[in-house]
């Protein structure tokens, strides 16, 4: 039964959650087009091609998945694991905030959660800053050297 304003909490409730469920998905995209940025502006692939490796098994348990990169994907992997864990971090508070709010509200409170929001904004802000620093490292720019032709 919808009774005063249940219907238009529940609703804002999802909204919420649809919002947070995109940011997180937003630092998963940022992720997957940061690789794929710095893997494809190579001259050499970032990952071997299927159909010239014909034994892709074989060559996967000589070597680690990471040895098989480009320097230059290889270089910016933990930029991209970190903005990942922000997505994966995201996707996890909103759906426990969800949950959380949902219950609440049909037993008639009103939840606020500053800790749990201000948690997450500092993680994400962190998160984010080492990735970027990681992205501008000393290291990150040497191993774009070593890939230019004539370096």
């Amino acid at each position: 039964k919808n009774t005063g304003s249940t219907a238009r909490d529940h609703l804002a409730n999802e909204r919420t959650f649809l919002a947070w469920a995109r940011t997180g998905l937003s630092f998963f995209g940022a992720s997957a087009g940061l690789f794929s940025a710095y893997s494809l502006a190579g001259d050499g692939p970032a990952l071997p091609n299927i159909h010239e490796t014909k034994n892709l098994e074989a060559s996967s348990s000589r070597e680690s998945f990471r040895t098989r990169l480009s320097k230059r994907a290889q270089a910016v992997l933990p930029s991209c694991g970190l903005l990942a864990a922000n997505g994966a971090g995201l996707l996890a508070f909103a759906t426990l905030q969800y949950h959380r709010v949902r219950k609440d509200l049909t037993q008639g409170n009103f939840p606020i959660n500053t800790r749990g929001v201000t948690l997450v904004t500092v993680c994400t802000a962190s998160l984010t800053s080492v990735a970027v620093a990681l992205l501008i490292n000393p290291e990150l720019i040497r191993a774009e050297k070593a890939e230019e032709p004539g370096a």
